[in-house]
């Protein structure tokens, strides 16, 4: 029998842990020795329950692992128990890791910087803008990182495409089993993300359901996997939190990016810099501070501007003043462009974002 039947057997079996696997390894000596041993024996293995006694004995629960193993064979799925070297070293370091692992392509490295880029699912032009040039940026800077998210809609999907752009390697964790791809629009990122020499990973078995719950148990193992988080845009609840907060509680490092004050999809950035479980974030070089690593390529190329973001006419008409007139008031430009303080204000902080506008004591602006 295929030696994979019985770790994934165990991980079938409800409330059953890493740890009380173990204490039951300690006792039998390998996998195929938990299910040849008698029921008095496992009794006495601290943790392990008279119903988790009940399924190890079941043949029932055999031949459902068995027939999972003729599912990944189909689909061309692996796996890796977490006993196994091959089992990423980052994820054993949370305290609920999965008892078996489940991907196709490759798992991540060691040896790499993993960063993780997440948010919303309707992402801004704003956030997909900056997404855009901090994984180009990244690029220049580290030959050795890798990109890890959710392959959900948003800033997921931008932050794997990115990744394969700048020739970065990128990984998706899945809320389900990897037989399928939800959503099914992104099929063909998924494929390229394996062509590309990344991976899809799953703690969830082709029989299992897909279900919401699934999704936010998926992102411990985004943030375990990863060195760093990075939450670009978040309304103030949503799985981008959700993963944030693990990654905190597993003292990983979670980074936020700041965003207009009007916009619902910064709150939940502003809240975590605010909470402080999270460091503001706005390019590269601030995440090389924070995390202490050394740049092994060499900035050839200008840090480009961040936004290019085609501006509306009333921008347009306040950059116009600015460039001619640095510094200003903001009581001068309202003044000349013959706009209220309050739209002025607006415009302003719209361009203080966005890389355009800088704030000098006063209240005056100049242009960047």
């Amino acid at each position: 029998m295929d030696f994979r039947v019985y770790p994934i057997t165990l991980s079938m079996i409800p409330k059953i842990t890493p740890k009380v696997i173990e204490h039951i390894l300690s006792y039998c000596g390998d996998y195929d020795l938990i299910f040849k041993e008698k029921k008095r024996v496992l009794k006495k293995i601290p943790g392990l329950r008279s119903e988790m006694i009940d399924s190890i004995l079941s043949p029932m629960m055999q031949e459902k692992a068995v027939k999972e193993l003729e599912r990944m064979e189909k689909n061309e799925i692996e796996c890796v128990a977490f006993t196994d070297g091959r089992y990423p070293f980052k994820l054993l370091q949370i305290p609920d890791f999965p008892v078996v692992l489940y991907y196709k392509g490759k798992l991540p490295e060691l040896e790499r910087k993993s960063i993780a880029i997440i948010g919303t699912r309707r992402a801004t032009n704003y956030g997909v803008r900056w997404v855009e040039n901090f994984t180009k940026e990244l690029a220049q800077s580290y030959s050795d990182v890798e990109i890890l998210s959710g392959l959900a809609y948003g800033i997921d999907y931008n932050a794997h495409k990115q990744s394969l752009e700048n020739n970065i390697p990128t990984y998706a964790v899945l809320g389900h089993g990897l037989n399928m791809i939800y959503p099914s629009a992104h099929h063909n990122l998924a494929q390229q993300i394996l062509d590309s020499g990344g991976g899809l990973i799953s703690e969830f078995t082709t029989a299992d359901p897909v279900r919401p719950m699934n999704f936010v148990q998926r992102n411990r193992i985004v943030a375990g996997l990863s060195d760093a988080i990075i939450v670009v845009e978040s309304k103030q609840k949503g799985g981008a939190m959700h993963t944030a907060k693990m990654a905190f509680s597993y003292s990983r490092e979670v980074f936020a990016l700041p965003g207009p004050y009007s916009s619902v999809t910064s709150q939940g950035c502003h809240l975590l810099i605010k909470r402080q479980l999270a460091t503001l974030i706005d390019s590269v070089e601030d995440l090389t501070k924070a995390m202490q690593w050394k740049t092994n390529r060499s900035l050839i190329v200008e840090q480009p501007q961040l936004f290019e973001i085609d501006l509306d006419d009333d921008a347009k008409k306040v950059m116009n003043i600015l460039k001619e007139n640095s510094p200003i008031s903001i009581d001068e430009l309202s003044r000349s462009l013959a706009i209220s303080v309050a739209e002025i204000s607006q415009q302003l902080t719209k361009l203080e974002f966005m890389g355009c506008v800088e704030v000098l004591p006063g209240k005056y602006y100049r242009s960047i």
